[in-house]
């Protein structure tokens, strides 16, 4: 441990004394939580001599920038074949939800915010762009699915009836705590568990510099959310 801790000081006392520490990072919005803008934040005091680019995309687009070496390192949802391809770090777990409005379930469901796989899989599911980076295998079996890059347009889509959708609890923290948008219960247990795993990715073979280091260790060290 003392060891670690020495090696800790010297990386950071070099990163400080560096007048020109570039380093592109890849987050996608499904994991950019309070947590994360506060690492970022901390990034700005801490090594305050690092020019930071920052990319928010679907994780599948992430993996290909990684691939292409146009980022250092990336932080999102990434699927088998990427996590096998690529250097890869578990990070933390992320809980999510299926939701609708209740004049949706009212509407569709009687009301009703239990759904059997059969009436789930006649609803119009809302979902991020990046369908094979997620747990969705039987979502893919549903009679109509809407594709939508950004999280906050599935979320707007939800509040109006246009269907039901699945985002990580602090995306939809505001919505539920307002009673906007219910909690969906699923009388099937293979749709997904209620968790999604993120994960960091950077290219094979890479010689992470200390910044990099850095920041690994933060992400990594976040609790699940």
């Amino acid at each position: 441990m003392m060891t670690q801790y020495q090696t800790f000081l010297e990386r950071s006392l070099s990163i400080y004394h560096m007048n020109d520490v570039k380093i592109k990072v890849g987050i996608d919005p499904l994991v950019c939580n309070d947590k994360i803008l506060s690492i970022i934040k901390r990034l700005s005091s801490d090594l305050p001599n690092i020019e930071l680019f920052i990319m928010q995309q679907n994780s599948k687009r992430l993996a290909e920038e990684i691939k292409a070496k146009n980022l250092d390192i990336a932080l999102g949802i990434f699927d088998h074949e990427n996590k096998m391809n690529l250097e890869y770090t578990q990070a933390f777990n992320i809980n999510v939800s299926w939701v609708a409005t209740q004049s949706y379930l009212d509407k569709f469901n009687a009301g009703a915010t239990t759904l059997s796989y059969q009436d789930f899989c006649q609803q119009r599911l809302l979902i991020p762009a990046s369908l094979d980076s997620l747990p969705f295998d039987e979502a893919k079996a549903a009679l109509q699915l809407w594709h939508v890059e950004d999280i906050h347009t599935i979320l707007s889509l939800c509040r109006e009836d246009i269907g039901i959708c699945c985002l990580p609890d602090f995306v939809l923290q505001h919505d539920l705590k307002n009673e906007m948008v219910q909690k969906l219960n699923l009388s099937f247990s293979k749709i997904t568990s209620n968790v999604w795993s993120a994960s960091l990715i950077y290219p094979i073979g890479s010689q992470l510099s200390p910044a990099i280091h850095w920041l690994r260790g933060q992400f990594t060290d976040i609790e699940s959310f």
